[in-house]
């Protein structure tokens, strides 16, 4: 799976020496804003895959399942459907 990270700040106060400590109120506030966001920017992004790939990195998780097959609950293998249903074949 192609991945990319999408980090956003919560406070200044860790870092920013010049900043009044805020609240942990504030920081929970925040973050839950940048939650939002954040669901936001990845629907914006969906729209803008490609249909189709051939990168190699989509394949990559075809040695990590060490369970064996039979030892997999249908459960579990319906809660990691989206992304290893086609190597959890039931």
């Amino acid at each position: 799976m192609c991945y990319a990270m999408l980090a956003m700040g919560t406070d200044y106060d860790c870092w920013h020496e010049a900043e009044e400590d805020v609240s942990v109120e504030a920081v929970v506030a925040v973050l839950k804003a940048n939650a939002e966001r954040a669901n936001e920017i990845v629907k914006a992004l969906i729209r803008l895959l490609p249909a189709s790939s051939d990168c190699e990195c989509l394949d990559a998780a075809q040695f990590a399942i060490m369970t064996a097959p039979d030892a997999i609950s249908d459960e579990a293998k319906a809660r990691l459907h989206v992304l290893y249903g086609r190597y959890l074949q039931s």
